[in-house]
């Protein structure tokens, strides 16, 4: 029989079914699963050539017929059903990926003028976009002055990103930041890593998550520390809801489930999220290798000997995660070991790495513990790192710490809408250099022991647009004994200007006082400006200085100007320009500096119309109806948008806004495909007598200037002809009627006629 089944009064569908003597019911294995069951072995029963099983044989299964309707209820246990998965994770808009082999040169000239004389500083940036690979290079150059040089290439280097990985490839130069006990150099050579960046929304660290089981259809509500958070309406069965979005730190999470009936049951979660772990499975690494670069800035091409630097984590599980790190040049190596694990579902996470080092013959070792927690109000951590006498680090030099522990903790209470109460402690102390001896040909840093305690209140005043911070700080080193009182005050006086002041008061008697009034810059044309001035009294009196700049961004380049002044002192001015080329669709675009990706907006001959990105104006179009973008975020989707009130009225357009994803420093064309609406009239008739041509088949075939698809229309019952959407220049029409005679007439459209074109009575040969 056809019957119409049903699954705990959710999901349903009309299956053919058969019905044994005893009052059971076959269905194939393929419904059951359209139906949502999962497939647990069930047992097959050949009927009719196909493979069916028997409803009864599904252990937690029930069905009952309603003859009357041909219904077939099934009522399943909802471990029977389909397990549903959902990702709650962050999610950016989806974008059009765009880019293209595209090019860009960035300059500016610097002109400083003081009382020491003038001098003057030259610097470029390039890049260069070739299919999957990025090129680029920088240089500066100081032509005269007291700092006079030759030009100084700064960097060169390759990338190659793939993105499916969020893998990338780096050739050249590049700098390698310090791992947990590990040293920062700048290098050239070879280095791979794991780009997260690549993927804004990928998410690294773990997120909570809920899991439970419906016996009904139900709407199923996630609140995390009250606040809902995410609403589903879920069929019957098990479910997973991944990744909830929360801040860092303890976090309560509630289940609400309002079943067909009303009923709602809730059930309460505790998780706990942090950065400093990676997701089960998830890798985090960087291999590099080269030379160590030395006088970056001063010489162009100064490498010195081989190093390289490893550093891999990895997540053994939402728990724990895992990792190990190496560095090492000639005479330096270095092998550390770190974990980071969660401590239960709210108490936190305790974090170490241990490592060791041989440098000049002499071994070395350094260990760090860490932990921190954070759940509702309050947020505390603690650290403690211990350095032996001769551990080394990479380095340009060939140096050692003479630090021998330090240690830091931190305590942290939201008072709600009042503000944010803090309280800090540090301590470091130091090897005795007198006493130990650096290994051959290293020296050691000079680190300094010392205490703070450190106090501090923060708020944030909406009835001002303000925030206020006061902190009081608690010295001992080698200075002696002080106390510092800070107050600062930042407020937004209007949508365009941003005033700030601070005051800071010394034990010693030193006083020092600042105040700060700006237009920030807008992010198209348009211009901006500070002012700042401070006052610093202390024991060789009382002293005043004056700042002021205004930069205007202009179309094509951009003029930064400052103006330096002590009382009573010496000035300083310094002038800038800057500007940017950008070679893209095979034409040279000129800009303000290109600080990140680029694109073209196109509305084709349409000038004047403004041209919004991720809602902010970005400029209007000139005479071809284009405008440069220089600063679109890489990775990021961007929203670029016309503005539909200023469109013309005959002009259309494929879509309004476009929703575009750029990779670094590339250039796209963001093309709108504007189309200029032309329509035209006319009354149609034979050449030979003047009788309109009544109900005729008309075909225009455009004959010169862009390429069009041919239009098919038909004229009115005296002749009437209407068409639209025709491009300028020459149109060849042919008219047919029933009987298959032809007459031909041609149609000129002017670039520059309006919207509507009467041609009046025209004649067709």
């Amino acid at each position: 029989m056809v019957v119409v089944v049903t699954v705990n009064a959710g999901r349903a569908a009309e299956v053919f079914a058969l019905r044994t003597a005893d009052g059971d019911f076959l269905l194939t294995a393929k419904d059951l699963r359209r139906l949502g069951l999962r497939d647990g072995g069930w047992p097959i029963v050949l009927a009719q050539g196909e493979p069916h099983v028997a409803l009864r044989s599904i252990a937690g299964l029930q069905a009952r017929l309603d003859t009357a309707t041909l219904s077939l209820h099934l009522t399943a246990q909802p471990d029977l059903l389909e397990h549903t998965v959902l990702q709650a994770g962050p999610r950016q808009r989806a974008g059009e990926r765009i880019g293209q082999d595209s090019g860009f040169l960035n300059w500016a000239v610097e002109h400083v003028h003081s009382s020491d004389g003038a001098r003057a500083r030259l610097s470029s940036e390039g890049g260069l976009r070739l299919g999957p690979v990025l090129l680029q290079s920088s240089a500066s150059w100081v032509p005269k002055g007291p700092e006079r040089r030759q030009p100084v290439r700064l960097s060169t280097t390759a990338y190659y990103d793939d993105f499916a990985a969020l893998r990338r490839w780096t050739m050249g130069d590049f700098f390698i930041a310090p791992a947990e006990l590990g040293g920062a150099v700048q290098l050239g050579g070879f280095a791979v890593s794991r780009a997260f960046g690549l993927d804004p929304a990928a998410i690294r660290h773990p997120l909570g998550s809920v899991q439970g089981q419906l016996a009904f259809p139900s709407e199923v509500e996630v609140l995390i520390d009250g606040l809902p958070v995410r609403s589903e309406r879920l069929q019957a069965g098990t479910f997973e809801i991944r990744d909830l979005i929360s801040q860092q730190g303890a976090r309560d999470v509630q289940l609400r489930v309002r079943d067909p009936f009303g009923r709602v049951q809730q059930i309460d979660y505790a998780f706990y999220t942090s950065d400093l772990l990676l997701q089960a499975g998830l890798h985090e690494y960087r291999y590099a290798w080269g030379a160590l670069r030395r006088g970056y800035g001063l010489r162009s091409n100064d490498y010195g000997p081989a190093a390289y630097s490893a550093v891999h984590r990895w997540g053994f599980s939402d728990r724990v995660t895992l990792g190990v790190q190496a560095e090492g040049r000639s005479g330096l190596s270095q092998l550390g070991l770190s974990a980071a694990a969660r401590l239960g579902d709210s108490a936190g996470v305790l974090s170490g790495t241990y490592a060791r080092s041989r440098a000049g013959g002499l071994d070395g070792q350094a260990a760090v513990v860490r932990y921190a927690w954070q759940g509702g109000p309050w947020s505390l951590g603690a650290s403690l790192r211990h350095e032996s006498p001769r551990y080394a680090v990479l380095s340009e030099g060939r140096t050692v710490s003479n630090r021998r522990a330090q240690g830091l903790a931190h305590l942290a209470r939201s008072l709600g809408g009042l503000g944010t109460l803090s309280v800090s402690y540090s301590r470091q102390s130091i090897h005795d250099a007198a006493h130990t001896a650096a290994p051959a040909g290293f020296i050691h840093l000079g680190s300094q022991p010392g205490r703070a305690a450190h106090l501090a209140f923060s708020s944030y005043l909406p009835a001002l647009r303000a925030s206020f911070r006061i902190a009081l700080e608690r010295r001992f080193d080698e200075r002696g004994r002080r106390t510092e009182l800070t107050a600062g005050l930042s407020a937004q006086l209007d949508g365009l200007h941003l005033l700030s002041a601070q005051a800071r008061h010394h034990s010693g008697g030193d006083q020092a006082a600042t105040m700060h009034l700006s237009r920030p810059l807008p992010l198209g044309p348009g211009w901006g400006w500070q002012l700042d001035a401070d006052r610093i009294a202390d024991a060789a009196g009382s002293h005043r200085h004056w700042r002021g700049s205004t930069q205007f961004n202009g179309r094509h380049a951009q003029w930064r100007g400052t103006w330096d002044q002590s009382v009573g002192g010496r000035g300083t001015l310094r002038l800038t320009a800057a500007g940017g080329i950008a070679w893209l669709d095979g034409r040279s675009y000129f800009s303000r500096p290109i600080d990140d990706s680029f694109a073209l907006a196109r509305v084709g001959g349409v000038a004047d119309l403004p041209i919004r990105v991720n809602g902010l104006e970005a400029g209007h179009t000139d005479a071809r109806g284009e405008l440069f973008l220089p600063s679109i975020g890489a990775f990021y989707t961007a929203e670029v948008a016309l503005d539909a009130r200023q469109l013309p009225i005959d002009t259309m357009v494929a879509r309004m806004q476009r929703l575009v994803v750029l990779p670094a420093r590339t250039g796209g064309v963001i093309d709108f495909e504007a189309t200029r609406l032309r329509a035209v009239l006319a009354r149609l008739v034979r050449a030979i007598d003047a009788s309109p041509l009544s109900v005729v088949r008309i075909r225009v075939q455009h004959a010169t200037g862009p390429a069009q698809a041919p239009l098919d229309a038909v004229t009115g019952r005296d002749g009437e002809l209407y068409l639209e959407n025709l491009a300028a220049g020459r149109h060849e029409v042919h008219a047919t009627d029933d009987s298959g005679a032809t007459c031909r007439f041609a149609l000129d459209i002017d670039a520059d006629a309006g919207m509507f074109t009467d041609f009046g009575t025209l004649a067709c040969r």
